[in-house]
């Protein structure tokens, strides 16, 4: 059946149930529906609608990727999954109900798809790659919550605990005041155990990394390991889908606002757009690149002289500026395949004498994880400790 307007499928989704609407040739709805949020039921509702083959939209969200992969097993043509972020007629509206929302996107669906802001959904493996990192970093940040609010505690008491990485903290519990053992033993145990899952995860990500090909080439990059080179693969999965390696700048939101106008230019802030884990990752890639124990190349050189002269906020843009060049310059070893050159001259090669990486920074997993693993106690010596 051909049409000159297509059918237009709005799909809202919420935790619970789901709002489709449909819209026929004639720019008319021909039904609402509201349903139960399940695979089995969105199922038999999207089967009666194949044969119309709608132009389907749905935002991004919690369910979206599973609703996308129902969507293509069932054979549905054309799928646009929209950003939420950028469907300003829907989350600013001053009418925002589930029903409205779905017959916008049937409507935009329909009639103007570009302004959907279409994004590409991640295939299986990255999407099981993220779930990987995405959990070793609410266990970081957990244990850093943690470790925060017992020095918190015991600062108010007087004393104080002796600084020291986070994978040792739990060493700790005898030092603590009488008064507090009782209080903070549990939360203790809670460290050493979040941090034995960390120390899981760390070994999960290595093995997964060992023998990627992709992955080998992106960490030749000083201040970039696995954990970075990872999350870099998952979130692209085609290098080549940006035709200028300088798009994947925007792409992760570290590129500066624009605002310009006759003769006036004014400095603003990154955009902040796209994958806010990947940025931050690039982020610490850059303050390790920039320490002043870490290998001399032209990259640090060049953010050097942008600290210099960036005023008061010199280091935070060099900062930025680096991690901006960081992405440009890992998209384009993947794409070439080729040795990174730390210097663009042969002669400077003398200069690049390999440091120890700093400590903190986003380095290779495979150099730290013995070292740590042998920091920390036996988990039932220190179960037997923390009784």
């Amino acid at each position: 059946m051909s049409h000159s307007t297509p059918y237009g499928l709005g799909m809202d989704i919420s935790d619970r149930s789901m709002m489709a609407c449909l819209r026929g040739p004639e720019s008319t709805v021909i039904e609402e529906t509201t349903l139960p949020l399940s695979p089995a039921v969105a199922e038999v509702y999207l089967r009666r609608l194949k044969e119309l083959q709608p132009v389907v939209a749905l935002e991004t969200g919690t369910h979206s990727n599973w609703i996308y992969d129902l969507l293509q097993t069932l054979g549905f043509e054309k799928v646009i999954m929209a950003d939420a972020r950028k469907l300003k007629v829907i989350f600013q509206s001053d009418k925002k109900t589930d029903r409205f929302d779905a017959q916008i996107l049937a409507r935009l669906a329909q009639t103007c798809p570009e302004l959907l802001h279409g994004v590409r959904p991640r295939g299986e493996q990255a999407r099981q790659d993220r779930r990987l990192l995405s959990a070793r970093q609410i266990a970081v940040e957990t244990r850093t919550k943690l470790v925060t609010h017992m020095r918190g505690i015991v600062k108010s008491t007087g004393a104080r605990l002796v600084d020291c990485d986070a994978d040792r903290f739990a060493d700790q519990k005898d030092s603590l005041p009488d008064a507090l053992q009782e209080i903070l033993a549990p939360l203790f145990e809670s460290v050493f155990q979040v941090t034995e899952a960390i120390f899981t995860y760390d070994a999960a990500i290595q093995k997964r990394c060992a023998n990627d090909p992709v992955i080998k080439q992106l960490i030749q990059v000083p201040g970039v390991g696995e954990i970075t080179a990872l999350a870099f693969v998952s979130a692209i999965e085609d290098p080549f889908r940006f035709k200028r390696n300088r798009d994947v700048a925007s792409y992760f939101g570290v590129r500066p606002r624009v605002d310009k106008s006759g003769m006036i230019e004014k400095q603003l802030r990154i955009t902040k757009a796209g994958d806010q884990y990947m940025r931050q990752l690039l982020v610490q890639c850059a303050h390790a690149v920039l320490r002043p124990r870490s290998q001399v190349t032209d990259l640090k050189r060049w953010g050097q002289k942008v600290a210099e002269s960036g005023g008061k906020r010199g280091k935070r843009r060099a900062a930025v500026a680096v991690a901006r060049k960081l992405a440009v310059l890992l998209l384009s070893l993947w794409k070439t395949g080729a040795k990174y050159e730390p210097f663009k001259e042969r002669g400077d090669k003398n200069e690049s004498a390999t440091t120890v990486p700093p400590k903190g920074s986003a380095s290779s997993i495979s150099a730290q994880y013995t070292t740590r693993r042998k920091r920390i106690r036996s988990p039932r010596a220190m179960a037997t400790n923390l009784k």
